[in-house]
């Protein structure tokens, strides 16, 4: 897995935070901003991923002083055993912090072969540096997408282990079609905004002329995770299927 942020959800994620006890200064202009010295508690962020069938877990971790590379994480669930994260890179990623972006350094953690199943709940738990940070979500997935073939409208299908009406944590979901070239050219909705897609929908033929590939993506995230953390940790679960069209 990459240390990244799923395409879908980072729309979301752009949060405008600073400490619950002391606020940071703001960087200025778009990017770059003061890097780590921001944090004033650790910041912890986690993905758990369907990408088209491919299964990982990935915990990014921060503080102050640069990325966490020594945390003792875990994730655990209903349907799993207890599963430890190795850390794998660290990578910088934008954060925003009192509405302005900061580049942070975050130690990486990974973990692949474990079970993926929608509707289900799970738990990362990060020990730093004597302290422990837990958050939990249920997983949206099981995505399906039913289609004729070209000319023919495409529906599609998912569970959402939330409701749709929930703010916090947020359910959202987007249809995509690609061309040849794999350029896109239709999204539902457009912007990736509220109202979000409800299971089931259909997307009318009409709307997919050049199309030859079909996106189904369904996610769910939940901010201010990690109780205690930087305010702008967050949890998020994310399932995506694909088919040609």
């Amino acid at each position: 897995m990459k240390p990244q942020i799923p395409l879908l959800l980072i729309a979301f994620l752009a949060l405008s935070c600073g400490s619950k006890s002391s606020s940071p200064s703001s960087p200025g202009g778009s990017g770059g901003g003061s890097g780590n010295s921001s944090l004033t508690a650790p910041m912890l962020t986690a993905a758990l991923e369907d990408n088209n069938g491919t299964i990982g877990a990935s915990v990014n971790i921060a503080s102050s002083t640069g990325p966490v590379t020594d945390a003792a994480v875990t994730l655990t669930g209903a349907v799993i055993s207890p599963i430890g994260l190795s850390l794998a890179v660290t990578a910088s990623l934008p954060v925003s912090i009192n509405g302005a972006l900061s580049n942070i350094t975050f130690g990486n953690y990974q973990a692949t072969g474990w079970t993926y199943t929608a509707s289900q709940p799970y738990t990362v738990t990060a020990k730093v540096d004597g302290t422990t940070y837990t958050a939990n979500i249920t997983a949206v997935g099981a995505v399906t997408i039913h289609s004729g073939g070209s000319g023919m409208p495409v529906t599609c299908t998912w569970i959402n282990g939330i409701s749709t009406s929930s703010a916090n944590p947020l359910n959202n979901s987007q249809f995509s079609a690609k061309n040849s070239s794999y350029a896109t050219i239709f999204t539902d909705p457009s912007p990736l905004q509220a109202p979000f897609l409800t299971s089931p929908v259909t997307i009318a033929a009409s709307s997919l002329s050049g199309a030859t590939t079909v996106i189904m993506d369904t996610g769910t995230v939940k901010t201010g995770a990690f109780p205690g953390s930087f305010a702008a940790s967050y949890i998020i679960s994310n399932c995506e299927a694909q088919t040609a069209y």
